[in-house]
């Protein structure tokens, strides 16, 4: 066909509509590649901010404690008041949402007895935890905190009568290996150093350790009733977290204001008064509440946004850096001794192990069910 000047400019116009529809295509494809760029760079970044916060929420736990001495039942109660009014405000918005429905407020309702127990449970947890850690160089809590996946399981068998699978129990074991290692490293440079993180500066407090770790099993305890509750709730949506939460920190904070007469007491015969003096312990008390509020909220949301396997093996990577962050000069504290480098190396890479072993043996059975 002859070319004339109309087919000519028709081309040309074909020519150009192919060149901006290829443009569009490739600018669509950047902008898709650039959006699945943010949203795979998103759970690193929250994973990265849950370590940071983590650390900085243990490290703030054991400073908190030392300027306050025996008022521990008073710093209980302060700290399990401050969830209670947060978490009830955010169940309010949530039901002003419709997010939370009537069906699930009478379900707590009916289930109050249980969720005294729960809230009479984490009291008494929170304040001998704050009692015995007082006494116990930094160091070492964060370590045998993971001890609590223990009782956890105790109280699944027990409560839940659940089957744990070979690879649960060899990430336990792990656990619970590289927990033992990691703090006789820890143990041996705080006893012989006469470090202001230790009680003692000749011998580790064993008494408040052993103490420490026993109360573990009481929110172990309530972990699994609450897991029981949420099993027990019968309906299309599931029961939102925040109605377990708000319920039991609301008798959280009931019970630890009816111990508060004892708190007094306790106080008053350390020759102390109803409450701190030191404006700085105020300071660093409402520190640790609002950096441990960030680091629940946290937690939760690189939980909604990858998995429990992820979350669980962050958490883990924390422990070792929040043991590590006791040897920098601390209000209160101090400068920590290094633990010995290879056990306390070796202990925590167990312990990482068998922990991320127990989270992707996923979800334990229950008798009778699946």
């Amino acid at each position: 066909m002859r070319a004339t000047p109309f087919n000519v400019k028709k081309g040309a116009t074909g020519v150009r509509n192919r060149m901006r529809a290829s443009a569009s295509s490739s600018s669509a494809l950047s902008s898709t590649t650039e959006s699945g760029d943010k949203r795979s760079e998103f759970p690193i970044l929250l994973a990265a901010l849950l370590v940071a916060v983590s650390v900085t929420n243990r490290v703030l736990y054991k400073v908190a404690l030392v300027p306050l001495h025996g008022h521990v039942v008073q710093f209980s109660f302060v700290t399990a008041l401050t969830y209670a009014i947060v978490y009830l405000s955010t169940l309010f918005a949530r039901r002003q949402a419709g997010i939370v429905t009537e069906d699930m407020l009478r379900y707590a309702r009916k289930s109050w007895k249980l969720f005294a127990v729960i809230g009479l449970l984490e009291a008494v947890s929170m304040a001998v935890g704050m009692s015995a850690a007082r006494f116990m160089p930094g160091t070492v809590l964060p370590l045998i905190s993971q001890l609590f996946l223990f009782f956890q399981m105790t109280a699944g068998v027990l409560v839940l009568r659940k089957v744990y699978s070979v690879k649960h129990v060899l990430g336990a074991t792990g656990v619970a290996t590289g927990v033992a290692l990691a703090s006789f490293a820890a143990i041996q440079t705080s006893s012989s150093s006469s470090s202001v993180a230790v009680s003692s500066a000749s011998a580790f407090p064993w008494s408040a350790a052993i103490v420490y770790v026993l109360g573990l099993g009481l929110p172990a305890f309530a972990s699994v009733m609450k897991e029981s509750i949420f099993a027990r709730y019968k309906d299309d949506k599931k029961l939102d977290v925040f109605v377990v939460n708000s319920i039991g920190s609301t008798f959280q904070a009931l019970s630890l204001m009816l111990a508060l007469p004892l708190g007094i007491s306790m106080a008053a015969t350390d020759g102390l008064g109803w409450l701190p003096h030191d404006p700085y312990s105020w300071l660093a008390v409402l520190s640790y509440i609002v950096v441990n509020i960030v680091f629940n909220v946290t937690a939760l949301t690189l939980l909604r946004n990858t998995s429990a396997v992820v979350t669980s093996l962050t958490l883990s990577f924390s422990v070792p850096l929040a043991s590590l962050a006791y040897s920098l000069p601390l209000p209160y504290l101090g400068a920590a001794p290094l633990p010995e480098p290879m056990y306390f190396a070796l202990g925590n890479a167990l312990m990482i192990l068998g922990a991320s072993t127990y989270a992707k043996a996923g979800m334990a059975k229950t008798r009778g069910g699946s």
